[in-house]
């Protein structure tokens, strides 16, 4: 090929390339308008047609028409040689040299000669660019136009075809599931102003409906959207601080290691607070101080002091886990000095924590991980602040049980069983708010059932028959008059209606604990892992793992050639987890008198 002709059909190419992207402006453009026209057909009828293959076929189609296009309509090679001329400003240069290259002529040798001589230092580029098409303007608003009609609501024109009768009864049903969950989260309401008033707003909306709700999905809508709004504010209640702290000091209290063997009351309550419940608790130490009062006096003094000996070896062990080393860490971590995070974990002040968010603020930090780390750490403040005022109470008693004074005895008891009681309900409040979480979603789900939402109404998109075309119909899913309904047999279906009484029932609040029942499933969550303190449960796992390996490996157990491997593993692990020297030496003492433990059992056998 000579070099007129490769240039020449460099330059046909660039040119059929080019036209080719008006055509695909325009061939989608029309696909979009009829796209825009089928979507906006859907929406006023309802007819649920598969949208995303209607767009995908078009789009296909609007690509394929604009090949065939582009190659109907592209230009021949003088054409394009003439172009070439036109845009290098070459006087028909090119396009004589191609015409004249068959010719004998002299002349014609001349011109084909010096056409090639152009060709060769011509660049097609440079003159023939690629414009932008003239069509996208239009195509860009009609994407746009059908992109926007999928926004629409479905089934506009259809509405809902029910009797005005029909209407009135589907909205007291509405009425009657609201005005239930908002009688029953009363007792929550009562020490959070916010969720009093937006019950008041959701009872004052179910007594008298808005005269602009006319239709009974308008009215179930508004009522949903209040529901929410309540399910809101429970839930940042459940995130209050009084409740990360009562979380924070039951996690604490797994911390206490009770003597199973012993039958003590003692014992027992040890393992009643190791366990959590309050409720048991409270109970020991009424029998403690029962059994202090009937051992008040010179005649049982042994056990008076076996009980003294009892109760401050628990307050001793109630300290020492107020006394958190992990806490103390984090908080001089944080940027306090040693002095002021022993302060804090004593008696922490409104003073203290801001003192504590202006430490965080001048490492860096913006203001909602200030926010979230002075939450945290404040709340475990707090519990270690409960935990050492429960210390003092039981040494208190302990103290006076020595001395034989049932009276400042009982007091010492009767201060800590005046803070468990406080736990006690804080935890049953805690499970009311969990209580009332899952009853507004039960009322959410009732509201938009689909069941309740047709009722006994035919529906408007398939007219009651269930089908469109060959498929179920999509509004109602296929169910078409089926379904419960209100006049379903001789049944009303679904909650009855409230009718006045002669009697009625008033709610109390009581010290009550529910009891988790058995796990019947499990499921995992797949979401991010939040960043956090690792316990001290999870070091010690860590650091027992990590010397197994490491005796694997001194034994010869592991190849050779994996022992670096485990190595680089456990040394990465230990140092993501924040394990420290002086968790390890923790360990080994505990492990140490773990063993002469068992050694001194031996012996006495």
């Amino acid at each position: 090929m000579s070099p007129i002709e490769a240039q020449v059909q460099r330059a046909r190419r660039r040119i059929t390339t080019d036209r080719w992207f008006n055509h695909v402006c325009r061939t989608t453009t029309v696909a979009a308008g009829m796209f825009a026209a089928v979507v906006l057909v859907d929406r006023l009828y309802a007819f649920d047609w598969p949208l995303g293959i209607v767009a995908a076929g078009l789009g296909g189609l609007s690509l394929i028409v604009s090949v065939i296009w582009a190659i109907a309509t592209r230009i021949d090679t003088y054409g394009a040689a003439a172009a070439l001329d036109n845009a290098a400003n070459l006087r028909e240069r090119i396009s004589s040299g191609l015409y004249c290259k068959e010719s004998k002529d002299p002349f014609a040798g001349a011109v084909v000669s010096d056409a090639e001589t152009i060709s060769r230092n011509l660049t097609v580029g440079q003159h023939l660019r690629y414009r932008f098409p003239q069509a996208f303007s239009g195509m860009a608003v009609t994407v746009v136009l059908a992109c926007g009609l999928m926004l629409l609501p479905a089934g506009m024109l259809v509405g809902e075809e029910t009797p005005d009768g029909q209407d009135v009864e589907n909205i007291q049903r509405t009425t009657t599931i609201v005005k239930k969950h908002a009688q029953q989260l009363k007792s929550v309401a009562r020490t959070n102003p916010e969720l009093a008033k937006k019950l008041d707003e959701l009872e004052a909306s179910a007594n008298l409906p808005d005269p602009n709700l006319k239709k009974p999905m308008d009215f179930r809508r508004n009522a949903i959207k209040k529901l929410d709004a309540i399910q809101d504010v429970l839930k940042e209640e459940q995130k209050s601080e009084r409740f990360e702290q009562a979380k924070e000091f039951k996690r604490m209290m797994r911390g206490l290691n009770p003597d199973k063997s012993d039958e003590s009351e003692t014992s027992k309550l040890s393992n009643s607070l190791a366990k959590g419940d309050f409720k048991a608790a409270l109970k020991q130490l009424e029998k403690l101080k029962k059994q202090l009062e009937e051992n008040a006096g010179e005649k049982n003094q042994e056990q008076l002091k076996n009980l003294e000996m009892q109760l401050d070896k628990l307050a001793d062990q109630i300290k020492k886990l107020s006394e958190n080393q992990n806490l103390k860490q984090d908080l001089q971590k944080a940027g306090l000095s040693k002095e002021d995070a022993e302060k804090m974990m004593k008696n922490m002040t409104a003073q203290d924590m801001q003192k504590l968010k202006e430490a965080l603020q001048k490492k860096g930090l913006n203001q909602k991980e200030v926010e979230k780390q002075s939450k945290q750490l404040q709340s475990k403040c707090k519990a270690c602040n409960q935990g050492g005022a429960l210390s003092d109470a039981l040494k208190q008693a302990a103290k006076a049980a020595g001395a034989g004074q049932a009276g400042k005895g009982g007091k010492g008891l009767g201060d800590a069983g005046q803070m468990l009681s406080e736990m006690e309900m804080l935890e049953q409040e805690m499970n009311d708010i969990e209580a009332g979480i899952s009853q507004l979603q039960d009322s959410k789900n009732q509201l938009s059932d689909a069941n309740q939402k047709q009722g006994n109404q035919k529906c408007g998109s398939c007219k009651g028959s269930g089908r469109q075309g060959n498929k179920p119909c999509g509004s109602c899913n296929g169910r078409g008059n089926g379904g419960m309904g209100p006049n379903m047999q001789n049944g009303r279906g679904g909650i009855a209606p409230e009718q006045a009484t002669l009697t009625g029932f008033q709610k109390h609040r009581q010290k009550v604990k529910n009891h988790k029942g058995s796990i019947i499933g499990q499921f995992l969550v797949d979401g991010p892992q939040e960043k956090g303190e690792v316990s001290s449960e999870v070091k010690e796992v860590i650091i027992s793992a990590e010397r197994d390996a490491a005796d694997a490996v001194n034994r010869k157990r592991i190849p050779r050639k994996y022992q670096d491997a485990v190595r680089k593993f456990y040394s990465d692990l230990q140092r993501k987890a924040g394990v420290t020297d002086e968790d390890k030496a923790a360990a080994e003492e505990s492990e140490d008198g773990g063993a002469s433990d068992t050694e001194s059992d031996g012996g006495d056998e």
